[in-house]
This record gives structure tokens, sequence and C-alpha cells, in this order.
């Protein structure tokens, strides 16, 4: 599943009109349409208590200062520090939801096959500045007890004083627990 990611990048490059360029796969507007589709699925399946883990494979954030300490983006946006982390995955049909941690909820379509899209906009505004949080996972459940995919987060905004626009990009896996 490694290559889901780079692979609807071009899908969405090839598939753009003359003249237009081709959506970003974590455009603010597409993960947001993208976390109400429904799929093909039926029925409850894949919902239950899951462990997952992440492994970052790139990450463009830099580190800021705040308050005189030093930031690492990269750190903050990596999901590899959740992992073995337990969480509840639900699914109603073709539409899956999963909660990580800070309450970051993320939802999409599973389809018939097992293919999935989890996908979320998060405020992360503070007193540290405007930031969002734009999360999506493209993944597959080859079988009812195990799961991957590729995940991508992007931090857009500004954080102690400087406009960020990142990106941060791994694997997952998971199985039922």
């Amino acid at each position: 599943m490694r290559g889901a990611l780079p692979a609807l990048a071009a899908l969405l490059v090839l598939a753009a009109c003359p003249g237009e360029t081709a959506s970003d796969p974590l455009d603010p507007e597409l993960v947001s349409e993208l976390s109400g589709t429904q799929g093909s699925a039926e029925g409850s399946g894949y919902a239950g208590s899951w462990r997952m883990s992440a492994t970052q494979h790139e990450c463009d954030c830099p580190s800021v200062e705040f308050d005189g300490d030093p930031i690492d983006l990269c750190i903050l946006a990596d999901l590899g520090a959740f992992s073995n982390l337990e969480l509840e995955i639900g699914q109603v049909d073709g539409y899956l939801g999963a909660t990580l941690p800070s309450d970051i909820v993320l939802t999409g379509p599973v389809e018939a096959n097992g293919a999935f899209t989890l996908a979320g906009v998060r405020n992360l505004s503070t007193a540290a500045g405007t930031l969002q949080a734009i999360i999506r996972i493209d993944g597959s459940f080859p079988d009812l007890d195990n799961a991957e995919g590729d995940a991508a987060q992007r931090f857009v905004g500004e954080f102690a004083t400087e406009a960020v626009d990142c990106r941060w990009q791994g694997e997952l896996s998971a199985e039922r627990s």
C-alpha cells in the first residue's frame, strides 16, 4: 500500500481536464468531501478495537521557536508517535469512522473489496497561531483482522508567527485487538 498516495496523485493528474491542474490529495475541500463519502461495503465487519502502528517516510515541516523553545513540527505531525495505539473503528455499511488521540475523528468510505479512505480536517488554532491539520489515510483491509495503508498529514496556517504549509507522509498498519 506504500504507493497508494503517490498513485492517487498521479491518477488525479491524468484525470484533470486539459488546461486545468489536478487537485491536491490534501486539499482541505477535497478531504472534507471525502470524509462524508460513503462506499459500497455492507454491514459492520470492520468495526471494533484496533491497535495501530505508523512509520514516517517523509516530513518537510519546519522547526519553529515558541516562547524561546524550539518546536519541531515533524514531531507534532508524526503519526508514528501513536504506535501501538488502541483505537475504535466504527462502520455502518460503506461509511467508516475512527477516533485518534486528541479527539481527532476521521471518516470516509469503505468499499466492498476492503479499500477505504479516512479523512478529516482539524482546527489546531491556539495562542501559538491559527493552524489546520488535514489528515488522509488511503488503505485496505486485506481481511477482517488487519488493515494497511498510506497516511498523510498537512499543516496549513501560522504557528509562532511563521507561515506554515508542510506535509508528513508515512504508512500504517493495524490489527484487531
